[in-house]
């Protein structure tokens, strides 16, 4: 049925429960018909270079499909229940105008893909979004409007900031940028002031800027493997401080006011 100039395509399609690939490449399709879904053999797609605006709600409900292809439509977001569908062994839904997935897990092919919106479905009901390891480039906005978030892990990107509408997620209590390209700590962190549990090691930090130490809450700190010559005697003021990791800095002294940090465990720090 490619190469065939359709608008539409026939809704009496859907009825062939037994039909296992269907190929529409090449046609003006602007939509899918909503019975799609009861396709329950289905299990290949090509719908390349359409005009899909949308997929059907119950596109994710094909079983059997595996390999479906998307390419060159006009499709802005993947629904997040795409990422449950276990048959699924390649999704290409690259040339589209994408906001989620975001275009760099995009170019990353299907596993990311899936693993990106699994992820964002389950984060749904425990609030805790995992995000490591993905090639992210930068934090996708839409994360932003995902205000009852309490976990943020993104630890082994390649983020070197994060967008100011971070500043929504106000009840994050634990934020991981291990293992970024991250120079200084970004400003946004000082409206989070929820967070108890903060790990920005392995990046490029040269400072220990004084946004860390407006998060009284802090319970743990990780900086360890970064280029931090010393520590300021602001940190002093994280007296709900239990564990701070320093090691792998460029230190040659600590400051007194570790001190007045009570109670305080000051955890593989580095060789004075």
């Amino acid at each position: 049925m490619c190469d065939n100039d359709m608008l539409l395509l026939p809704e009496q399609l859907c009825d062939m429960k037994a039909l296992q690939k269907l190929d529409i490449r090449r046609n003006r399709l602007q939509q899918l018909p909503e019975a799609l879904g009861a396709m329950l053999s289905l299990r290949v797609l090509h719908a390349d270079d359409n005009k899909l605006k949308t997929l059907p709600v119950s596109f994710p409900q094909l079983p059997m499909l595996r390999i479906c292809t998307l390419a060159n439509n006009q499709l802005t977001w993947i629904s997040n229940l795409v990422g449950n569908m276990n048959a699924v062994t390649e999704l290409v839904i690259s040339g589209n105008p994408l906001r989620s997935p975001p275009l760099d897990i995009v170019a990353q092919g299907t596993f990311r893909i899936l693993r990106y919106l699994r992820n964002l479905f389950s984060s749904e009901t425990t609030n805790s979004l995992d995000l490591s390891a993905l090639g992210l480039i930068s934090l996708p906005l839409m994360i932003c409007r995902q205000t009852a978030l309490t976990e943020l892990k993104l630890f082994k990107n390649k983020i070197s900031d994060v967008p100011v509408k971070m500043a929504r997620l106000t009840n994050l209590t634990r934020l991981v940028l291990s293992a970024n390209d991250i120079t200084t700590i970004p400003h946004i962190l000082q409206h989070l002031t929820g967070i108890r549990r903060l790990y920005i090691d392995d990046n490029h930090l040269t400072e220990l800027s004084s946004t860390c130490f407006t998060l009284t809450l802090l319970s743990e700190l990780r900086v360890a493997g970064n280029r931090l010559p010393l520590i300021p005697k602001s940190i002093g003021k994280l007296q709900e401080l239990l564990l701070l990791d320093l090691s792998r800095n460029e230190l040659t002294t600590l400051p007194s006011s570790l001190r007045q940090v009570s109670p305080w465990h000051l955890a593989r720090h580095a060789a004075l």
